[in-house]
């Protein structure tokens, strides 16, 4: 049973996290900016865990986090900001309980800046437009 999810960052960076009562089998799949897990045989707890997670004002690489039932599954899916590779794992939590984490570092936080016009010091770099053939 998924008891919990949740978000939060530590000095190393971000982590998504899934609460479980018992270890569980699972699966993670990443389309584009999308990393969707699908937890086999569980159910969520209570309807508030089914609540999305807004996280796009976060300095981390997270979007949101969306947890559904899919038919004797539950999956999550967690989009995201930019292209970002994360560590999955599960480990102990309190009272016996599960934490499948995603743990994303500071340095996934921030996407390269490539775009022609993003601010330097405070200006704005403009590329000259290209010259057009009259008609």
């Amino acid at each position: 049973m998924l008891t919990w999810a949740g978000f939060e960052r530590a000095h190393e960076g971000s982590r998504v996290f899934l609460e479980l009562n018992a270890e569980a089998d699972y699966s993670v799949d990443s389309s584009g900016l999308a990393i969707v897990i699908r937890l086999r045989n569980t159910k969520v707890n209570v309807r508030n865990n089914l609540r999305a997670l807004d996280l796009r004002y976060f300095k981390t690489p997270v979007r949101s986090v969306k947890v559904r039932r899919r038919g004797r599954d539950t999956v999550a899916r967690i989009v995201l900001k930019h292209a970002a590779e994360p560590s999955i794992s599960i480990v102990d939590g309190k009272e016996g309980y599960k934490l499948l984490v995603v743990q994303f570092s500071d340095e996934m936080a921030r996407p390269e800046r490539t775009d022609p016009t993003e601010k330097r010091n405070g200006a704005v770099k403009v590329q000259p437009l290209p010259a057009s053939s009259g008609s």
